[in-house]
């Protein structure tokens, strides 16, 4: 288990970071509320049980066998095939941790109550989650329509028929004796394509970023033409994965010699590779930022048939089942990275090849020798790259005879397919980007500007150099290349980037300490990261823009510089405490007390504040404001907050999105002039 508190399904929507972090080991428990809703809907389908009404998968059997009765007394027997019918998987076996992660995607869409089950039923599955039982699970037997599969070995092993039930018992659980619709609640479920999309975003989010970090050292080493990064660039065609991309390369390079103009670019225009690389890459962001709406929308949802309508006493057939929405966006995930893994390849080509360079060819350490140097890694690289691209052909398209089950199941999404093809890309691309931070930084050693390199690709070439030394590839270069992207696909520990930086070892060991923090300690470490920074020489542009300073396993920090007027609207930050720091001009913050008068607290240059793991505040920041914002665990996305209907809530968002005003709960939060202190 990890150090977490538990996830309670109940409380708020699930997020795609939630089943990372319950795959992973956090422990989840089903809270009140959802027993409560699980318990009234479990009333629905009692009284249509007991008068006989034609409920699918309940007085009734499924596909075909949807108009064959199924009375009180076949109940129990009826359940048990379900999931016995149903357990056709094929394949290797599944890793735990997406077993785990469909585990927990079932029982979050069991808490909303719509499928009508026992909260019994959830309770299991979080049970078996926290005692550590996985089930075994094959990763072929879905087409997408309901992972049947799948979920039918889950419900097996709960039920101790594949699990025997003194195993269970070693492990404090007793096995899920199954009452009428539960067998079929627990199967007819795209869990295990949800849960495998979540862990697939994570994975590509990390590789995408990975390429981010070898494509700005690229730049350096082939003294790359930066005018393609300027900021009127994205403000003239704001795509927000295209200004993401450009702003963390700028960042990235900032104070080098290549950034600052002291080295001048090699060319007036440079490939495609290098003078598109923001684009690509933000079509790719963009890409992600919708499979992880996608996927969000769909963990808060049901796509529960029989679906109980409480308010009419009765449960319907649905195609809530239907799982384009998530299965388009991992294709379109899919195609989009696919563009980063051609020009990634396109970059590595161009670094080993004497043109593009000025370097020897292959970038031999000895140019007058006869020997490869690393010339043949690029043939490595282009079947790397190869094989990413086969995986990025879409699988939606796929369409099965419509004779299943009498022509009733004519659709198909193949959405596991798609996930998986989504994680496995993933890997290769984390795979990719190692190999061309190997090319890079032996470019750079060439070339002599290591000592020339801006805050961030310093940082990247020191992290590249700890998992590879410079000169020729050694025998053992393919393990240390396969240790550099596994770095990559967890995160560097920390990585300090440019800015007005004045001690970078001092943000380094603030971001390499030990942690969880407390709101005191992150405030404490706001101030102490102001004192490295020098802000002199910072020059007014735009709206203003926030630099991350440092991420690690235990926090990370950001300087927000902000020219004009900001209100981030109310907002939590899912878990994370957050130290605030303001180093010049005024901030303002606000703890949401819905129903009570605001109360606005102001905090000038030199002030400290912060606030704790589950609040909900919203800040405003006056022109020239500069703050640090130190939060810890690192953000795993946000939630932001208005009233819809009178109702306040919660819309999770991810961790780069914009703060929307809170517009209409703001309104209803101020009965007069707020308070302040």
């Amino acid at each position: 288990m990890n150090g977490e508190g538990s996830l309670v399904l109940g409380e708020r929507p699930v997020t795609p970071e939630d089943v990372v972090a319950v795959a992973a080991g956090r422990p989840v428990e089903l809270g009140p509320a959802a027993r409560a809703e699980m318990a009234r809907t479990r009333q629905v389908i009692e009284r249509a049980l007991e008068r006989g009404d034609p409920v699918y998968g309940v007085t009734r059997g499924v596909g075909a066998l949807k108009t064959v009765p199924v009375g009180k007394a076949d109940q129990a027997a009826f359940n048990r095939a379900l999931l016995i019918s149903h357990n056709v998987g094929h394949g290797p076996l599944a890793a735990p941790e997406f077993v785990r992660a469909a585990m927990v995607t079932r029982a979050a869409g069991l808490a909303l109550g719509f499928a009508g089950v026992r909260s019994r039923v959830a309770e299991a599955l979080c049970d078996a989650l926290n005692a550590g039982v996985t089930p075994l699970l094959h990763t072929i037997g879905s087409v997408g329509q309901g992972d049947l599969s799948q979920m039918a070995e889950i419900g097996l092993a709960l039920t101790g028929q594949t699990v025997g039930a003194d195993e269970l018992r070693r492990a404090g659980l007793e096995p899920l004796e199954l009452g009428p619709r539960e067998a079929h609640a627990i199967l007819n479920s795209n869990a295990y394509a949800v849960g495998t999309g979540c862990l697939a975003l994570r994975r590509a989010r990390r590789a995408l970023d990975g390429l981010e970090l070898a494509a700005a050292l690229s730049y350096e080493a082939v003294l790359g033409n930066i005018d393609a990064l300027h900021p009127e660039i994205a403000r003239a065609r704001p795509f927000p994965g295209h200004e993401r991309s450009r702003a963390r390369l700028a960042t990235l390079l900032a104070g080098g010699a290549l950034a600052e103009g002291r080295r001048r670019p090699r060319n007036l225009q440079d490939g495609l590779c290098f003078k598109g690389l923001a684009q690509t890459h933000g079509a790719a962001h963009d890409a992600l930022a919708h499979l992880h709406h996608q996927l969000s929308v769909e963990l808060r949802s049901s796509g529960d048939s029989p679906f109980v309508v409480a308010d009419e006493d009765r449960a319907i057939s649905t195609g809530g089942h239907e799982i384009a929405p998530v299965a388009l966006a991992l294709d379109h995930a899919r195609l989009a990275l696919a563009g980063a893994v051609t020009i990634a390849a396109e970059r590595i080509q161009k670094l080993l090849d004497p043109r593009f360079t000025d370097l020897p060819a292959g970038l031999r350490a000895r140019p007058e020798s006869a020997e490869d140097g690393l010339a043949i890694v690029g043939h490595g690289a282009a079947s790397i790259a190869a094989e990413a691209r086969l995986l990025a052909a879409p699988v939606t398209l796929e369409q099965p005879t419509s004779s299943i089950a009498e022509g009733i199941e004519d659709r198909v999404t193949m959405a596991p397919a798609a996930a998986a093809r989504l994680h496995e890309m993933a890997g290769l691309v984390a795979r990719l980007a190692a190999v061309e931070l190997l090319c890079a930084a032996q470019a750079v050693d060439l070339r002599e500007v290591a000592a020339e390199l801006g805050g961030g690709t310093a940082a990247v070439y020191r992290l590249t150099r700890e998992h590879l030394p410079g000169g020729d590839l050694a025998l053992d270069g393919a393990e240390r290349l396969g240790a550099l992207a596994a770095a990559l696909e967890t995160g560097p520990s920390v990585l300090v980037v440019a800015g007005p930086v004045r001690d970078p070892d001092v943000l380094a060991g603030l971001g390499t300490a030990a942690g969880p923090l407390s709101p005191r300690q992150c405030a404490e470490r706001a101030q102490q990261a102001a004192a490295a920074l020098d802000i002199s020489g910072l020059v007014p542009s735009g709206a203003g823009e926030a630099v991350l300073l440092w991420r690690s396993d235990s926090s990370e920090a950001w300087l927000n510089l902000w020219w004009e007027p900001r209100d981030t609207g109310y907002h939590d930050h899912d878990g994370s405490c957050v130290g605030v720091h303001v180093i010049s001009g005024v901030a303002r913050n606000e703890s949401l007390m819905y129903g009570r008068p605001r109360r606005v607290q102001e905090y000038r240059a030199g002030d400290s504040f912060s606030c704790p793991n589950g609040g909900i505040h919203r800040m405003e920041h006056d022109p020239g404001a500069i703050t640090i914002h130190v939060y810890s665990p690192p953000i795993r996305s946000l939630g932001h907050y208005d009233l819809v209907d009178g109702m306040l809530q919660r819309t999770p968002g991810e961790p780069d999105d914009p703060s929307p005003p809170s517009a209409d709960l703001f309104a209803a939060a101020e009965p007069g002039a707020p308070a302040r202190e």
